[in-house]
């Protein structure tokens, strides 16, 4: 018992003084980082040198060059009498990638940073389309112009920061671009900390009752939910027609086509089943008549079995596609719900006694501040996902 004893305490002295060597090296990560960074360039270096391919007086280098950068190269070997020869790069090559933004896309670098996306050599850029979606999806989760101003606070203030910590910059410009549109999208629902205000009343938060009005009123909601299937036809649709005139053949062009038709087929059967009850168009069987001609046509190769066997899997998935858009909705009521039952909460704590005003106010702060945390984590979930899977 004593030898298991002295050896248990040797071994909690030992994790002891490893846990001081962890938390002194953490300090020192972007040192490590740089230095990666630097030894990672030698490495390049190092390979290219060994490239270089001696036959009697002619030596060969290989290598990649970006592809805006090919003229000069070819200019360059031209004036000094070298001979040039260029190829698309092999589908095994792991081929680096050059990557330009402008000030627009660059917006929304903080989160592919975070997520450690990065597109790969042959396929899309899109950066500027995510950032266009993701703050729509963003402002729709949050839903709540209250909660935005306090967003626009904090990134008004992290901006005056990155004066002297450059390195938030970029996250804080996207924090302000996320914060101004769920002001306004707030504004528009008429929700202030999940209390509705209405212009001229002599109560300028009637709201106590916002939710209830919120939650009852059908119509509100058949709006919401129909603007949420909107932004996934606009998004899929974009998504269809970008790589269509990528790839730029008939083939292709028309598979794409047959899908778009069948995402919008899709797009008015998921609002007669859910938004608006009632008998299906005339005009959406002709959509799916036309879409499923289309990619039959172009799109499925019918000498391939996992082609046939996928392709009803596909236009089921074509239709959940469309249907996941409403997690917008459903996430954005959820935080509604929440935030409302704890007003609801304050208030009834305040109407025992006016001495249990600070209670209430507690209430408040607790609750609304947990339904932050919880919208957040739903931003990461439910927004990046409709853009990371659905969309690219």
């Amino acid at each position: 018992m004593k030898k298991l004893k002295k050896s248990f305490e040797q071994i909690s002295g030992k994790l002891k003084s490893l846990h001081k060597e962890l938390l002194a090296a953490a300090g020192k990560i972007h040192s490590l980082e740089l230095l990666s960074e630097e030894l990672l360039n030698v490495v390049n270096f190092d390979q290219v040198r060994d490239s270089l391919e001696e036959h009697g007086p002619i030596v060969v280098l290989s290598g990649f060059v970006p592809e805006p950068e090919m003229e000069k190269i070819a200019s360059a070997a031209k004036s000094h009498g070298w001979g040039f020869l260029a190829d698309d790069p092999d589908e095994e090559e792991d081929v680096p990638v050059l990557l330009k933004d402008n000030r627009f896309t660059r917006m929304i670098k903080p989160l592919f940073d975070f997520l450690g996306v990065v597109p790969g050599y042959r396929e899309l850029d899109v950066s500027g389309a995510v950032l266009v979606f993701f703050t729509i999806f963003y402002s729709i989760i949050i839903g709540d112009a209250g909660y935005g101003v306090i967003f626009l606070l904090l990134a008004i203030f992290g901006n005056m920061a990155a004066k002297k910590h450059p390195v938030l910059k970029l996250p804080m410009r996207l924090l302000m671009i996320l914060s101004v549109a769920t002001i306004v999208w707030g504004a528009l629902c008429g929700s202030w900390f999940s209390m509705e205000f209405i212009p001229g009343t002599k109560k300028a938060f009637p709201a106590l009752e916002c939710f209830k009005n919120f939650a009852t009123d059908t119509a509100k909601q058949a709006n919401v939910q129909l603007f949420c299937f909107i932004l996934a036809v606009a998004q899929l649709s974009t998504g269809r027609i970008w790589k269509a005139l990528r790839e730029r053949n008939w083939r292709s062009t028309g598979e794409h086509l047959g899908w778009i038709l069948i995402i919008w087929g899709n797009f008015f059967l998921t609002v007669r089943l859910i938004v608006y009850p009632g008998e299906f168009p005339v005009f959406m069987y002709y959509l799916y008549g036309a879409g499923l001609l289309l990619v039959m046509l172009c799109g499925v190769r019918w000498n391939q079995v996992v082609d046939v066997f996928q392709f009803p899997f596909n236009i089921i998935g074509s239709f959940t596609d469309v249907l996941s858009y409403i997690r917008l909705f459903a996430v954005g009521l959820a935080g509604a719900c929440i935030a409302g039952s704890f007003n609801n909460m304050a208030f009834d704590v305040c109407q025992v006694s006016k001495y249990l005003l600070p209670a209430g106010v507690l209430v408040v702060l607790i609750g609304h501040g947990l339904n932050l945390i919880l919208a957040m984590l739903s931003v990461l979930v439910h927004a990046v996902r409709l853009n990371t899977q659905e969309f690219s």
